[in-house]
């Protein structure tokens, strides 16, 4: 089949055009014109959504056959894309230093470029490639600063990473096995039909979940996301976990019987994560943290939406609906959250009144994408899980918690002044308040109508009444010193032998028993230069992922 210009640009430029502006960065004599158009290269995702929308467009020649489109699952999230990582890139433009730039923007456009193409493949080898990509990228933006804290949270985030991407290799040659290249349009229709489904479906749950931070896989993000500068946080939590859910809708078997224990093992798990990310973002002491963390409570809520998919296959649709749409109001709100920590060091007036807007969308206040979300939710549920329905009203009230305890930690004082503007920010928040509701409104307009009712506006609104007041009867009563703490990580520590030795006592043991210890900073020091190498090392990572796949295909 012949393929004509446009469908070539538009499928296959358009998406390598962040590789080309990353060559640019690279070379002095056009580093200037570079750098000026990187924070802007993420706008050609709105020609990826009106070019590819509806349409597969197959290119044979790459990799083993690479299938892009867009379509209705994949749609919201590219958009969400974006936008946030257009407004993030602004925000960099303005608030990092000058000398930093260039080799953030590096790391920028290439997790860029893997994140967006996660948005738009169709086939399971390019879906993998893209997946990978975007994961050993979001490293160099993790330990891009360098100190200590970045560097263990860049070594647990890569190890935690890796784990995934084994399970989800797993699980693609599985599949592969019978299917070879399976086609994700209707890849999952496939895995019933195999004797391994189960395993398969499994797999697939371990393996996103770690992007998604379902707990216990979730210490990696409450450590990178702090621990990342201020715009490649908010992409972190605001877009590249949500490639998790796309990984989930795209492999899980939504729709069909005979997997209800997975279903409802994952609601379990999103609960559990849901309020556990939430109590231990009370006891946190950084405004960074306590967003990192209620971002894992939130990726709970979601996860509860695909495990009911799983274990309801007559509401599967619905609910499909209901997470992708809740994934874009919080990516969006969340995203505005992190950018809100950098204006508020030099914009303290107007971040008095305007913080508080993305922080009651996340809540879930009465006529916010917060309120709809969670409203959609409810009304995709049968009559059976109303028990369900009453955990959401109560995740709003924790949800409510946490944003007070961010706004406490994070609330400006005095002004630093100098540099950067509340643009980006501002453009971030008023993209929160109407994109989901526009969406929802031409997808479910009924429904989405129904919600701005008398009767549903005053059930969304007494569980943040009911939080504020539990947060006013904490001030009054349970002083700041008296606030117990967690460390960042919270898990982790389990697994950290330094860490293990501060909860146990004292052992005396004899010198000669003793082992020996490596050389001080060692460790901190190679993991400097790995820092520093982290271009080469993607690309070489990258090659291997590719090897491995042709492997498979001439297999």
């Amino acid at each position: 089949m012949s393929l004509d210009f446009a469908d070539l640009a538009i499928a296959f430029i358009v998406p390598c055009l962040p590789l080309l502006v990353t060559a640019g960065l690279l070379i002095p004599v056009l580093n200037r014109f570079a750098l000026a158009a990187a924070a802007w290269i993420p706008l050609a995702g709105l020609l990826l959504l009106v070019g590819l929308h509806g349409r597969v467009i197959e290119l044979p020649w790459l990799l083993l056959g690479a299938r892009v489109g867009v379509d209705t699952l994949s749609a919201p999230l590219l958009l969400l894309a974006t936008i946030a990582w257009t407004f993030a890139g602004w925000h960099a433009r303005r608030h990092l230093q000058a000398d930093n730039q260039p080799r953030f923007f590096i790391l920028w456009l290439l997790t860029w470029t893997g994140t967006s193409c996660v948005f738009i493949t169709l086939d399971a080898a390019s879906f993998y490639a893209a997946y990978a990509m975007m994961t050993f990228s979001a490293y160099g933006l993790i330990v891009f600063n360098g100190r200590a804290k970045d560097l263990r949270a860049g070594r647990i985030y890569i190890v935690m990473a890796i784990a995934g991407e084994a399970m989800i290799i797993a699980a693609l040659l599985l599949l592969g096995a019978d299917f070879g290249n399976v086609g994700l349009e209707y890849g999952a229709s496939r895995i019933p039909q195999l004797a391994e489904a189960r395993w398969i479906t499994w797999l697939f749950l371990g393996g996103f979940a770690v992007k998604m931070g379902i707990v216990p896989l979730h210490m990696w993000l409450a450590l990178a996301h702090p621990q990342a500068p201020v715009p490649a946080s908010a992409v972190l939590s605001g877009v590249i976990i949500k490639a998790g859910l796309l990984g989930w809708l795209r492999f899980l078997p939504l729709g069909f019987d005979g997997f209800a224990a997975a279903g409802l093992a994952l609601v379990a798990a999103g609960l559990i994560t849901a309020f556990y990310g939430a109590a231990v973002s009370l006891v946190q002491t950084r405004a960074k943290t306590v967003l990192a963390y209620s971002s894992i409570s939130q990726m709970g809520l979601i996860g509860c939406a695909i495990g009911a998919a799983l274990t309801l296959p007559e509401s599967a649709a619905a609910l499909v609906l209901v997470a992708v749409l809740f994934a874009l109001h919080h990516g969006l709100a969340k995203a505005a959250l992190f950018l809100s920590v950098d204006t508020a060091k030099t914009h303290p007036a107007i971040m008095r009144v305007l913080m508080w807007v993305p922080a009651v969308v996340i809540a879930g206040a009465p006529l916010t994408s917060g309120a709809m979300a969670k409203g959609l939710f409810n009304a995709a549920l049968p009559e059976s899980w109303t028990w369900l329905n009453h955990a959401l009203l109560a995740s709003s009230v924790a949800t409510t918690l946490i944003m007070a305890r961010f706004l406490v930690l994070a609330w400006p004082t005095a002004a630093r002044g100098g540099g950067g503007h509340p643009l980006p920010w501002m453009a971030l928040v008023i993209a929160g308040l109407g994109l989901p509701w526009l969406i929802a409104l031409g997808l479910e307009p009924e429904t989405a109508l129904s919600l701005l009712q008398p009767l549903h506006l005053l059930e969304t609104l007494w569980p943040l009444l009911a939080g504020i007041a539990l947060v006013i009867m904490a001030m009054r009563w349970w002083p700041a010193h008296r606030v117990p703490s967690l460390p960042e990580g919270d898990l982790v520590v389990l697994f950290e032998r330094p860490d293990w030795q501060q909860w146990m006592p004292p052992r005396r043991q004899p010198p000669e028993r003793m082992p020996r210890a490596l050389p001080a900073g060692w460790l901190e020091a190679s993991e400097r230069v790995l820092a520093r190498l982290a271009p080469a090392l993607f690309i070489a990572l990258t090659s291997l992922v590719l090897l491995f796949l042709a492997t498979i295909g001439v297999g």
